[in-house]
């Protein structure tokens, strides 16, 4: 008996050797694999974790799992992903937690299950793995499972970015560059993670680095650094959102403005399954322009594919405006407002804006001017909210969300507009004033320098010149703005937009930055100006009546010259005693107006006290939200304008009263 008992004891023994033997050789061949992976020694990783995956190891069946979602060594094997992967999360490893929980989020090889996918992608970030915290950061910014939540999608962002994880790097700097989340904008911090993240190669970390230098935040603003950056992303990641980054650079900036070339960069997204360059490809086609001529047939099945893609805010308010205005489509007001209250719920502002209004019209439904009146309040509440869609906002609200009979919803063409073809602002559609049926276009060149070199720098100009932009384009204006430009360049784009203009063409020219006057000319300052001598300065500054009878040569139709550089005298206290506060009267002719933001001799406020921290000078400010009012002339807006710059300048003890030199004949309108 104790024979028999020996050697029980001693077989017993032996298989617990062959176990830990066993076990060690399993442990081993991982951290081969782990080693080998970082190498991207893809068929070492499969030699080293096969046998022991099908041990049960739940390290190698990790790596298996991954090896085959993404076809790394091995033909791409959806089944075979899966069946690794729900081997090893079964056994709560967290990495296999959050790459089975984005097969369920994206139905690859599963049933797409949004519950599951937050189940596993929670349990693998609760653990602290960076792709998790990363990825249930991502399906809180998209409202994924959970409700849409931009502070909480940041925080796991930050959370990731912190341990290294090079996506979240970048989803982390975007936070930071729109101030999303509740938090302040810091343009330094984008910069940083998108280095961070783009040093190791990762595409988004190059895409927020090129959106970054696109729109001149933390860097100098380089269009060819970002076009640079955005193909690094497409070429070396594979990144489809990158295409969409380079569809906004052709459609809206106006340095690259091309909307054919964005065109086909938003068809390749799209194709590749961007969501987001489907719903832009869905603006272009619904608004249209000169090359790219409107087509609501294409702009609808852009925006359907977009919400195929990924359900998204900006799809539903393409197809609200579609159904609103008949493009493409029956016009379904019923339908409309069903798809603005869509987006709606997704967090989209500006669908409030149009709901309201055909609430206030009772289009689609009956008239509720209290509805209508919430709706607006709660738009106002988004800073996300367009500068356009705010002021129509704050006078639906002024109304108490009661109808004015000429209201009209922004993005719901005239019938003039029918007959433009001008860029816009996503959302918005060209608008024209009724006196511009048998015209060509409006158009507008827009000019705001902040850097000088050799004169005090500027703090408002840029941030006016940007926001002036996508007003004019919200009201139908083809746009060119140009920042910080030089004496070469300043007068390379004159001669560039003079030959834009043809006869009849509504022709809008803002300028914020330095003037000065001298004798009883006016003259605006490129950035490079040194302003050595009187001389020097109307050598290499700009001549403001040059610029007028320009306009007047080409015979355009009617001529708004707004000039918001009516600051102190940039020489005064530089030894160079040239010229005085303020502007001499221009000689403005039949079909032109000319505005200044102060008078002569006065100097323009660019905040009321240290506590204003709206970033836009006082006269511009209000010029901005005036000049969206529906039907209201020109001339009347300027007015408007006036008067309420004088009172609120009064009201910090200050004078300034812009000047208007109207030689215009007949109505013309911002928003008809």
């Amino acid at each position: 008996m104790q024979s028999s008992g020996l050697v029980r004891a001693l077989r017993l023994a032996l298989m617990l050797l062959v176990a830990l033997f066993a076990a060690g050789g399993a442990r081993a061949d991982f951290r081969r694999a782990d080693e080998a992976l970082a190498r991207k020694d893809y068929a070492a990783v499969l030699a080293s974790c096969s046998e022991d995956a099908r041990r049960g190891e739940k390290n190698c069946q990790n790596h298996l799992g991954n090896l085959y979602r993404f076809g790394l060594g091995v033909p791409r094997d959806d089944a075979q992903a899966l069946r690794w992967l729900q081997a090893s999360a079964a056994q709560q490893q967290p990495y296999a937690q959050e790459a089975l929980g984005q097969l369920y989020r994206r139905g690859q090889g599963v049933p797409l299950d949004l519950d599951k996918a937050v189940a596993l992608i929670s349990a693998s970030a609760a653990q602290g793995v960076p792709a998790g915290l990363n990825a249930l950061g991502a399906m809180n910014a998209l409202g994924e499972g959970v409700p849409r939540d931009m502070k909480k999608a940041c925080d796991l962002y930050e959370q990731a970015a912190t341990k290294g994880h090079p996506w979240a790097q970048a989803n982390f700097g975007f936070c930071l560059k729109e101030g999303s989340g509740g938090r302040k904008v810091d343009a330094d911090g984008a910069l940083g993670m998108a280095r961070r993240s783009s040093a190791t190669g990762n595409a988004a970390g190059l895409r927020l680095l090129g959106t970054l230098y696109r729109d001149g935040v933390g860097v100098p603003r380089d269009l060819n650094e970002a076009r640079g950056l955005f193909e690094r992303s497409i070429r070396e990641g594979g990144d489809r959102e990158a295409y969409t980054s380079m569809g906004y650079l052709y459609y809206l900036d106006a340095g690259a403005r091309d909307w054919k070339v964005a065109v086909g960069y938003l068809e390749t997204g799209a194709a590749a399954g961007s969501s987001p360059s489907a719903r832009l490809l869905g603006d272009i086609y619904r608004l249209g322009d000169a090359s790219v001529p409107r087509d609501g047939a294409r702009a609808l099945a852009a925006y359907q594919l977009s919400e195929k893609l990924r359900p998204n805010s900006g799809a539903r308010l393409g197809l609200g405006l579609l159904f609103l205005s008949g493009i493409g489509v029956e016009a379904n007001h019923p339908l409309a407002r069903k798809h603005f209250e869509s987006a709606i719920a997704l967090g989209n502002a500006e669908a409030r804006v149009h709901l309201a209004q055909m609430m206030e019209q009772g289009r689609g439904g009956p008239s509720d001017p209290a509805a209508a009146s919430k709706l607006y309040k709660e738009a106002l509440a988004s800073p996300s909210l367009s500068p356009p869609m705010r002021a129509i906002a704050q006078e639906g609200i002024s109304r108490g969300g009661r109808p004015t009979g000429s209201v009209q919803a922004v993005g719901t063409p005239s019938p003039a507009a029918s007959q433009a073809a001008a860029p816009t602002a996503p959302g918005a559609a060209p608008m024209v004033s009724a006196a511009r049926a048998g015209a060509k276009f409006r158009k507008a060149l827009v000019l705001g320098n902040d850097r000088y070199e050799g004169v005090p720098v500027l703090t408002n100009a840029v941030a006016d010149a940007r926001a002036m932009s996508r007003t004019l384009e919200s009201v139908g204006y083809q746009v060119w703005m140009h920042l910080d430009v030089s004496e070469k360049r300043f007068k390379q784009v004159l001669r560039e937009f003079r030959l834009q203009i043809q006869g009849g063409d509504e022709v809008v020219f803002f300028y914020a930055g330095h003037g000065v006057q001298l004798g009883a000319a006016n003259y605006l300052l490129p950035v490079d100006i040194r302003g050595d001598s009187e001389e020097q300065v109307r050598d290499e500054a700009i001549a403001l009546q040059r610029i007028l009878d320009d306009l007047q040569e080409r015979k355009a139709g009617f001529t708004l010259a707004i000039i918001d550089a009516c600051r102190d005298n940039p020489f005064k206290g530089s030894g160079r005693a040239l010229g005085g506060r303020g502007l001499a009267a221009p000689s403005a002719v039949t079909g032109q107006m000319v505005m200044f933001s102060a008078g002569s001799g006065q100097q323009a406020l660019d905040r009321l006290d240290q506590s204003d921290k709206t970033p836009n000078g006082l006269f511009t400010r209000i010029l901005l939200r005036e000049m969206v009012k529906p039907g209201v002339p020109v001339d009347r807006v300027l007015r408007n304008v006036r008067n309420e710059v004088v009172r609120l300048a009064r009201s910090v003890g200050h004078e300034q009263t812009p000047a208007l030199y109207d030689q215009a004949v007949g109505d013309f309108f911002f928003l008809q």
